[in-house]
């Protein structure tokens, strides 16, 4: 058989064996079934999922079905995952730390996706990020030198300060990570950095008093679940006093933050959608290495820097991802 000839014939081959594949997906019925147990946001984050589900071939009705649960009490969390689990789902999407452990803890051995967690080895989630092992995997929310370069972002954004503040959780698995990442960037640059430590959402406005207290020039906003629910009352606060504040979530600066540096959220849900599409297809969850983000976005808010009277170097102006007029 001449070479071409041979090529032509395994191209149809595979062109033959796509479209079978391609039918047996469609003839095939899968179901998800996806928790959420900590942001109101998540919500978002399932929409963004679902939305690319259906943007690679998977609508509901002909060959998806999505059973999404909210469960905001944490004392629901437990039985809303068993309920979950014994519904009798091809996979499960978890979306935040407490959502992942409660469908962990069932010890069903069925996938589990997770998005939202920051640091799945430190919590226990999975072995390692390149081999998880088990049945849990997905896609981290955090990158090891995110709290330096948040350091480095607001000193060039506010050159003059030489005070920073940090909101921190002490019992938060990243909590130790963030402290010595913003403390030895802070040395690097010749800053002093305090710790404001907050256990509980009620906790935040004793915070935001003590680092008023402290005199601090600019103060990080950590992407922790104290700060996220308080984070009206800290952009608030920031105003009102006029305090530099860098956040975590593109939303906490389009809502009024000064600036906000971290990955997007949305993004992330996306890339959960490749996840289950990969073990729907046979793959093994603890073979599938968890995905730190890699699209990390830098938002400005022109309008709050104006009402503070501050102004954005033109080098960060420039290097921002969105500018809110």
């Amino acid at each position: 058989m001449r070479r071409r000839e041979f090529v032509a014939l395994i191209g149809a081959s595979m062109a033959a064996w796509y479209r079978g594949a391609e039918a047996q997906q469609a003839r095939k019925y899968y179901r998800v079934g996806i928790l959420t147990g900590q942001f109101r946001s998540e919500d978002e984050d399932t929409a963004a999922f679902v939305d690319e589900m259906h943007r690679n071939g998977f609508e509901e009705g002909r060959n998806l079905a999505v059973d999404h649960r909210g469960i905001y009490n944490p004392d629901e969390l437990k039985s809303a995952a068993a309920e979950l689990v014994a519904s009798g789902p091809d996979v499960l999407v978890a979306f935040g730390p407490r959502a992942t452990f409660a469908l962990k803890e069932t010890g069903t051995t069925l996938p589990i996706i997770f998005g939202q967690v920051a640091d799945p080895v430190a919590i226990g989630v999975v072995k390692s990020l390149a081999r998880p092992g088990g049945n849990v995997t997905g896609v981290s929310n955090f990158t090891t030198d995110i709290a330096a370069k948040k350091v480095q972002l607001l000193h060039e954004a506010l050159p003059r300060a030489t005070k920073i503040g940090a909101v921190t959780q002490p019992g938060n698995p990243i909590h130790q990570m963030l402290v010595e990442q913003y403390s030895a960037a802070a040395a690097e640059l010749g800053l002093s950095l305090v710790s404001f430590p907050v256990h509980e959402p009620s906790d935040v406005a004793r915070m935001l008093d003590a680092a008023l207290a402290a005199s601090v020039n600019a103060l990080i906003s950590s992407p922790l679940f104290v700060a996220w629910v308080r984070r009206r009352e800290i952009i608030e606060f920031a105003a009102k006093h006029r305090l530099p504040t860098l956040y975590s979530w593109m939303q906490e600066a389009r809502q009024g933050g000064l600036m906000s540096f971290g990955p997007d959220p949305l993004h992330l849900a996306r890339r959960l959608a490749g996840y289950v599409m990969k073990v729907v297809a046979g793959a093994d969850p603890a073979t599938l290495p968890v995905e730190q983000p890699t699209n990390l976005l830098l938002i400005l808010n022109l309008k709050t820097a104006r009402a503070i009277d501050m102004e954005f170097p033109p080098s960060l102006l420039a290097r921002a991802d969105e500018v809110i007029e």
